[in-house]
């Protein structure tokens, strides 16, 4: 089957760099490409940069089907942060937009968030509202409680602020379509390269920005529809899936103690419905109020992020990564499989042990049980015994045996006297 050319723009002078990062869904991969194809418009003169981890499907739909973007070809998983760095390092224009490949963006998406980072200053990130593939709404942005655990803005958690139209500052808004300002980029020190292989980049990015007195909107009157989990998924779905359970705590974690000074002010919050509307609530009027604000020198130390992989090493012409790029992204995912390969062990250690532990319980208690049925079986010939007495039937059975004893006495007492 013949497929028709998914024709990118390479504007000489762009205004836009929008980064494409492919995990390796082909379907995905394509859909997204193809729909950001459509969707590209004159006004906003951009150009694409993609970059294509380890999938020979990629490497042959980039490369049999896909002209006009840059391309960065890497032969390892290089993560959220890595990929993302090398490709800011190579965007052209002043303003930077993210796309995961499972987001599909819709007609005149680019213009608003351009004009919005070029209009104000204040504005260091922009991102649009974020729909299902179904169509209803997944959040207008999200907010982030003390313990570096995120909630979404949606129609549970801020129903108000879910229907209303309009700019809405948040604590962050989601790398699966997110647009900044270049130059924000280069002053926060790019994504901190510790939260590897993804989770938590977006939310680190979205904390130094206000912490710089920049501001993070949503648009809510901008949607893009988008899948969801897309940054940790390979061909093996029940290992992704163990990855990330895994990942969520670990780099929650690892972002909460970071910026504990920052988000000792954010409400905690159980993850129970109230706590979870109390959190979004509070989050959202402090962000208002923030927003409402010029923009100002940080009053606390920021903690700066972590480039040990990307720092000083550009990819080449013909988008290769440097070799020292991928070695240390290779050995940065061999750490993270043997914390996860340790993690699995420990559960299932713990699993043997509680099973054992029951086991033995269910031993004790089967013997207690037998022990017990033998009881209640005792005690029912008791009560069977008792029954009678109770219903008269042992004295009526007791008068019956006397009065044939007696009998027979008064009869052996007869034969033994003597005849006359």
């Amino acid at each position: 089957m013949l497929h028709d050319t998914i024709e990118l723009r390479a504007d000489a002078h762009p205004r836009l760099t929008t980064i494409v990062l492919l995990r390796g869904d082909r379907a995905l991969a394509e859909a997204c490409l193809s729909a950001l194809a459509r969707c590209e418009t004159e006004t906003v003169p951009s150009e694409t940069i993609l970059v294509v981890l380890p999938s020979d499907e990629l490497r042959r739909l980039v490369a049999g089907r896909v002209t006009g973007a840059r391309v960065i070809w890497t032969d390892v998983d290089l993560g959220t942060a890595v990929s993302w760095n090398l490709a800011c390092a190579s965007a052209r224009a002043p303003l930077v937009a993210l796309l995961h490949e499972d987001t599909v963006v819709r007609p005149g998406w680019q213009t608003p968030l351009v004009a919005c980072l070029e209009s104000d200053p204040r504005v260091g990130i922009a991102g649009p509202r974020l729909e299902n593939p179904d169509g209803s709404l997944q959040n207008c942005g999200w907010v982030i409680a003390r313990d570096g655990v995120t909630q979404q803005v949606n129609a549970s958690s801020a129903p108000a602020a879910a229907a209303n139209p309009g700019p809405l500052p948040v604590d962050l808004v989601s790398s699966a379509c997110m647009a900044f300002d270049r130059r924000l980029w280069e002053r926060l020190g790019g994504f901190d390269e510790r939260f590897f292989p993804a989770i938590g980049v977006e939310i680190d990015f979205a904390l130094a920005t206000w912490a710089v007195g920049r501001v993070v909107l949503c648009l809510r009157d901008v949607a893009v529809t988008h899948g969801g989990a897309a940054m940790v998924r390979s061909a093996h779905r029940a290992a992704d899936m163990e990855l990330r359970h895994f990942l969520i705590p670990r780099n929650t974690g690892m972002l909460a103690t970071k910026w504990r000074d920052w988000l000792a002010d954010h409400p905690s919050c159980s993850g129970e419905p109230e706590t979870v509307r109390a959190l979004t609530s509070r989050r959202l009027e402090q962000r208002r109020w923030d927003a409402g604000q010029a923009p100002s020198s940080p009053g606390r130390a920021i903690p700066p992020p972590r480039r040990s992989v990307t720092e000083g090493a550009p990819v080449d012409a013909d988008g290769a990564v440097p070799e020292t790029v991928g070695a240390q992204a290779a050995a940065a995912r061999a750490d993270i499989m043997l914390e996860l390969t340790a993690a699995l062990a420990a559960q299932r250690d713990g699993a043997r042990a509680e099973t054992e532990r029951l086991t033995e319980r269910l031993a004790a208690e089967t013997g207690r049980i037998a022990a017990l049925e033998a009881e209640a079986a005792t005690l029912r010939e008791r009560s069977a015994a008792l029954d009678m007495v109770l219903d008269g039937g042992w004295w009526r059975l007791r008068g019956a045996v006397l009065g044939v004893r007696a009998r027979a006495l008064g009869l052996a007492r007869r034969l033994r006297r003597p005849a006359r």
